[in-house]
């Protein structure tokens, strides 16, 4: 029942993260550095780690994205911290229910 370029992390049976992961693109992350006026296009969604808005970009648009001002993340390095955000929300709510 996932789109193609959906995921979704499970613990248990549970889900605990998910969102689209674009490989063939590349993540434009505007950490709050990005030109004002800039109009890079590309497809909107939000940094799963942080929260941030990005756009998801063609890999040709990489060099533009940077000298606007995104931080570029291709999608092999953009996964592996997607999941240890995940990882860090399982330890946070297992702390709660300990205390």
């Amino acid at each position: 029942d996932l789109a193609p370029n959906d995921y979704r992390i499970l613990l248990g049976g549970v889900p605990i993260g998910g969102g689209v992961l674009r490989a063939d693109k590349v993540l434009a992350i505007d950490s709050g550095e990005v030109r004002s006026g800039s109009n890079l296009p590309g497809e909107q969604t939000l940094d799963p780690s942080f929260g941030c808005p990005a756009l998801w970009i063609d890999a040709a648009q990489r060099d533009l994205a940077i000298a606007e001002g995104y931080l570029t993340v291709d999608a092999s390095t953009w996964s592996r911290p997607n999941s240890t955000s995940c990882w860090a929300t399982v330890r946070r709510r297992c702390s709660a229910r300990t205390r």
